[in-house]
């Protein structure tokens, strides 16, 4: 116990040297929710503090974060959650504002702050064009020769922010398609590299051409908002079938003959 005290001490001093005032505040989000719809973070006259829940993530997944959203430093990693147990924080985001040592408010939000990238800008039809690991292309601007089977999911998984992914990549391995059907995996591209994507492939043994949504392009599209999840797109990239399960071969049988046109 007075291990524990002497512990959140110490990263309340280090919090309170840091600050550049006599107030700041400390904002507790998590990295993994990128998903969840944005909302502003408002603008505060206080230095800020950003802190990542200490719930699988490790400090190369911080600097990748960071790396890509800059506005989010510093970003500190609330070691064993000793900042956000003794805040009594049970959700993110949320603002603490300190003063002279203590908390005066507290600001639970009900949606994340917006992520500083191009995530509302226009879809460019080029990032509508993606290329598999082989170097094999596929429009999803124009209408395709196939309908399609796709899962999308991310390159990190296995991972405790994602439910079951790597039984579901599995599962999507072993979905048997009709001939007017073509499979897919497309990976989200925040926090990881080329090189994790590939890793993936090879790891899970995926048997199908996989993209790497490089500009997010697919994913806000299809409005693909939790992982895995699974679509059935139409010749005409219109969906059909949409859900975090898998469809069944029944299911499978009846797109491919509706839509064979």
């Amino acid at each position: 116990m007075i291990r524990h005290l002497i512990v959140i001490a110490s990263l309340l001093l280090s919090f309170a040297i840091n600050a550049t005032e006599d107030t700041y505040e400390l904002v507790f989000i998590d990295i993994w929710g990128e998903y969840v719809q944005p909302s502003t973070l408002a603008e505060s006259q206080y230095p800020r503090r950003f802190i990542q829940l200490d719930m699988n993530v490790a400090q190369s997944d911080i600097n990748k974060f960071v790396s890509t959203y800059p506005h989010y430093t510093p970003l500190e990693i609330d070691k064993n959650n000793s900042l956000s147990g003794h805040y009594g924080i049970r959700s993110t985001p949320t603002i603490v504002q300190i003063q002279h040592g203590k908390m005066v408010n507290k600001a639970v939000l009900s949606a994340p702050p917006s992520l500083p990238n191009d995530e509302h800008q226009a879809i460019a039809a080029q990032h509508l064009q993606l290329n598999s690991l082989s170097g094999a292309q596929y429009n999803f601007k124009a209408h395709a020769a196939k309908a399609r089977l796709i899962l999308f999911s991310d390159a990190l998984c296995p991972a405790r922010h994602l439910p079951h992914c790597e039984h579901k990549a599995i599962q999507h391995n072993e979905i048997t398609l009709p001939d007017t059907m073509e499979k897919l995996t497309v990976i989200k591209p925040f926090y990881v590299s080329l090189a994790d994507v590939k890793s993936y492939q090879e790891r899970l043994r995926v048997n199908h051409p996989v993209l790497f949504d490089q500009h997010n392009a697919l994913f806000r599209r299809y409005g693909v908002t939790s992982l895995p999840y699974w679509l059935i797109l139409d010749k005409h990239q219109q969906v059909i079938y949409r859900g975090a399960t898998a469809p069944e071969q029944t299911q499978l049988a009846v797109y491919s003959s509706n839509h064979s046109d």
